[in-house]
């Protein structure tokens, strides 16, 4: 469930990569704010943990970890699109607005076609409940 950053700072080298990471996905997809942590690793460990968590994690590590590559400009366009149209199909509301709005932001023909295909199924553009 996330790693408690303050936890984190206080056990430093006994926290090995792989928890660190995991963890961080897991707390990255509910929020982006757990980028001291992850800057403090060697960016090439932790983009190579992420694309693992991403081919293999469950949705919510997943999630976090395409939005921390994202913000890294680690994936190439054309597989931002496609993760985040497949994103549009998320059962938590917060998640799909976000990834409609990156393929606003992204464009092109296939993240204009998967917003579209969204709101016809409305999927977004109606405010999530709290």
């Amino acid at each position: 469930a996330g790693v408690n950053t303050r936890v984190f700072m206080n056990r430093g080298a006994e926290w090995s990569d792989g928890v660190l990471i995991i963890g961080m996905a897991e707390d990255f997809g509910r929020k982006d704010d757990s980028k001291r942590i992850l800057q403090a690793l060697p960016p090439e460990r932790a983009e190579a943990g992420m694309l693992k968590i991403l081919e293999e994690g469950p949705p919510e590590r997943q999630w976090g970890a395409l939005r921390y590559l994202d913000g890294r400009n680690a994936l190439e366009p054309s597989r931002l699109v496609k993760l985040y149209v497949f994103a549009l199909d998320s059962t938590q509301c917060p998640i799909r607005a976000t990834a409609a709005a990156r393929l606003r932001e992204l464009g092109g023909t296939e993240a204009q076609a998967a917003i579209q295909r969204a709101k016809i199924a409305g999927q977004i553009d109606k405010p999530c409940a709290r």
